[in-house]
């Protein structure tokens, strides 16, 4: 108590003799201190793929602050990982990490950007025999042939921005943006639009993506969307009202906001996807699933194609 009015007092004085206050930090966490047991529970990630992580975007974050002070890249990493992975506040982040907070603001945005730029796992799989494997992973599960993948669109609450807030009002009566994800079998995403505002239909974030052109051109890839998207042949949806258990057979799996503005906030979900996959690749033990009711409130779409209901009837006399 003594040497916290000790402080005070000291910087009372330096206002009055307008002498800079000197701003101290705890001390700057390393990986290294961190127990194994603690650095999954905290960061997302163990420590190999942690390292992995900071030889691919190091070079990208080594950056010279004001002052000439840098902050290493391993720490970048660390306060990034923090912050997606808990979606903490900057000031307790700045405290456990050992730097400042407007040091967390800077450090946030640059790793999204280097995880962007120097991450490449998200691809979808056009090659005939990356498509075959991804088409076994789903015949394996659900007994569906020719599935590259499950789409759906999901909405990401962010602040009310300032530019067009209107638009970005979703069906649910909050500021978000809409952001389409094209799973596999595995969990892997294999296809990611973001840059939607919240009042984009699902359907209409589809039909004006490329992967749209692409299937329209392939005649063997099939996706699988729920009832807000229209039946084509190439994009199985479900029956609204079925009859039988063939007809039931479908795939579905289904708090705060972003602080930030709609562009940086579809960076921030493009980067939060690419680590997703990255951990996927390593083998990281997926969290608990989060269950949401995101589909409630969507009215079935009834734009069907001739070949799309053929196509569907195929499925359905399937064994």
């Amino acid at each position: 108590m003594a040497d916290a009015v000790a402080v005070i007092f000291q910087q009372r004085r330096c206002r009055r003799r307008k002498v800079p206050i000197r701003r101290v930090f705890n001390a700057r966490i390393s990986s290294i201190v961190v127990r194994d047991l603690d650095f999954v529970s905290r960061y997302r990630l163990d420590r190999v793929l942690f390292q992995n992580l900071l030889e691919t975007v190091g070079q990208t974050l080594e950056k010279t602050y004001r002052g000439g002070h840098t902050i290493p890249p391993d720490t970048q990493v660390l306060v990034g990982l923090r912050c997606l992975a808990k979606g903490a506040f900057f000031s307790e982040v700045a405290d456990t990490h050992g730097v400042s907070r407007s040091s967390v603001c800077r450090i946030i945005h640059g790793f999204v950007d280097a995880v962007i730029y120097n991450v490449d796992n998200i691809k979808f799989p056009v090659q005939r025999d990356d498509q075959m494997s991804v088409k076994r992973g789903f015949y394996r599960k659900c007994k569906f042939p020719n599935i590259v993948g499950a789409v759906d669109g999901t909405l990401v609450p962010i602040l009310a921005p300032t530019a067009n807030e209107e638009s970005f009002v979703c069906r649910k009566g909050f500021h978000a943006i809409n952001c389409q994800a094209v799973a596999s079998s595995d969990l892997r995403f294999i296809d990611i639009v973001a840059k939607w505002p919240g009042s984009s239909h699902d359907a209409g974030v589809f039909d004006n993506s490329v992967l749209k052109d692409y299937l329209e051109a392939d005649l063997e890839a099939v996706l699988l969307g729920d009832s807000g998207y229209p039946l084509r042949r190439y994009l199985i949806t479900p029956i609204l009202h079925p009859s039988n258990e063939n007809e039931e057979r479908c795939l579905h799996r289904s708090g705060g906001v972003l602080p930030f503005s709609p562009g940086k906030s579809c960076r921030f979900f493009l980067a939060c996807c690419k680590l997703h996959n990255l951990c996927i690749d390593n083998n990281m033990p997926l969290p608990d699933a989060i269950v949401c009711a995101d589909d409630q409130g969507i009215q079935q779409n009834q734009e069907a194609t001739r070949p799309g209901l053929t196509t569907r009837a195929q499925y359905i006399q399937l064994p």
